[in-house]
């Protein structure tokens, strides 16, 4: 299958980029906030701990233990997954930088960045983001309606695995459309066409969030290098 031999030539060309100091740079900036987000955790883990001593207090101190942890337990997961959308968002000019300096290692070619086109490209990843995450909402109501009527419960977690790649996926290979100037309109009619690797790359970027604390860090810094090497072995996704 030309998806997955396009990801394996991808895979074995990372040693290209990951042992450059010129390429390593752009880690910094996602070592940075995945320090802060570190920090965040182990303070709510903490905040946890010390406030579970309430279970002492007679009659109503199991209730507050409980509810507290609850609280914490959400808040949690609203800041594991808020940043993703930092990721998506916020890092996106670094993640273009990172994208076009790998094309330039490929091909050559030399992209020049102005201080306007840094804030047009925070401006377009912020409009594709609310996008995809206004579709992907749509997706995660189809799934629930589709899992209530069908009873495959189980089938829950991939599904929603799936939904997310396909939203991160795309987001990544837009910074590739966006190096070449693309409307949003013809962004989302590749995007479609090409979505084998838009979900594969979706994938292995969901694989990488998902280890502890390094995946903060690399996520997004080997996606990026992936998804740019698929998209020129892919011929642009035309």
């Amino acid at each position: 299958m030309r998806v997955v031999d396009d990801y394996v030539k991808a895979v074995s060309g990372l040693t290209k980029f990951i042992f450059r100091a010129d390429v390593l740079v752009f880690l910094i900036p996602a070592l940075a906030i995945s320090l802060f987000f570190s920090v965040l955790f182990l303070l709510l883990n903490l905040a946890g701990s010390i406030f579970s001593i309430v279970t002492f207090i007679p009659f109503i101190g199991e209730i507050l233990n409980e509810a507290f942890t609850w609280i914490v337990t959400i808040s949690g997961n609203i800041v594991y997954y808020f940043y993703a959308f930092v990721i998506l968002t916020l890092l996106s000019p670094v993640n273009n930088l990172l994208s076009a300096k790998c094309d330039s290692l490929l091909t050559g070619s030399n992209y020049k960045l102005s201080l306007f086109e840094f804030l047009s490209d925070l401006w377009r990843a912020l409009k594709i983001n609310v996008a995809l995450l206004f579709f992907y909402g749509l997706t995660s109501i189809f799934i629930s309606l589709f899992l209530s009527v069908t009873k495959l419960d189980f089938l829950d977690n991939s599904l929603y695995f799936l939904a997310s790649s396909f939203y991160f996926g795309f987001s990544f290979f837009d910074y590739n459309f966006e190096r070449f100037r693309m409307k949003i309109s013809e962004t989302f009619g590749r995007g479609i066409r090409n979505w084998q690797y838009v979900l594969l790359g979706g994938i292995i970027f969901n694989g990488l969030y998902l280890i502890p604390y390094l995946g903060l860090i690399i996520s997004s810094f080997i996606t990026t290098i992936l998804t740019t090497q698929v998209f020129l072995l892919r011929n642009k996704f035309q």
